[in-house]
């Protein structure tokens, strides 16, 4: 899976966390996310006297709250992937240790088969998923 292929399909299902994500799709979306809110970041402070290590300004802010309903799905559909329920994501509120699970689950190998949230996306026996809403 490529950046904009991954990049299209969270933002396809910003609000729609039924179903599976590879590892490829939520971590292309993180780095995307990533430089989209550096970039926004960037621009504010070259459009104002602000320090570059200052607050966010409104633009980031606006992009952060565009991106989250997408960000929050991919990472429901990538526990998912591995077998586990989307409120696992939960965990983010303990400080270090729900962070370092997280991270360990979101780069841990997919279940190579079927499992009850859906077919494997890589197995090639199984029809493909719909982009659907």
């Amino acid at each position: 899976m490529d950046l904009l292929t991954a990049v299209g399909r969270c933002l396809l299902r910003s609000f729609r966390i039924c179903g599976r994500a590879r590892r490829a799709e939520l971590w292309w979306f993180v780095l995307f996310a990533a430089l989209a809110l550096l970039l926004a970041h960037l621009i504010e402070t070259a459009m104002t006297a602000e320090p570059l290590l200052g607050p966010p300004g409104l633009l980031s802010l606006l992009l952060g709250a565009a991106l989250l309903p997408a960000t929050i799905s991919a990472a429901i559909r990538r526990l998912h992937d591995l077998g586990k329920d989307g409120r696992w994501l939960w965990i983010a509120v303990v400080p270090v240790l729900g962070w370092v699970l997280l991270l360990w689950w979101f780069t841990t190998e997919s279940e190579p088969r079927r499992n009850r949230y859906g077919p494997d996306p890589l197995d090639p026996e199984e029809p493909p998923q719909r982009l659907t809403r």
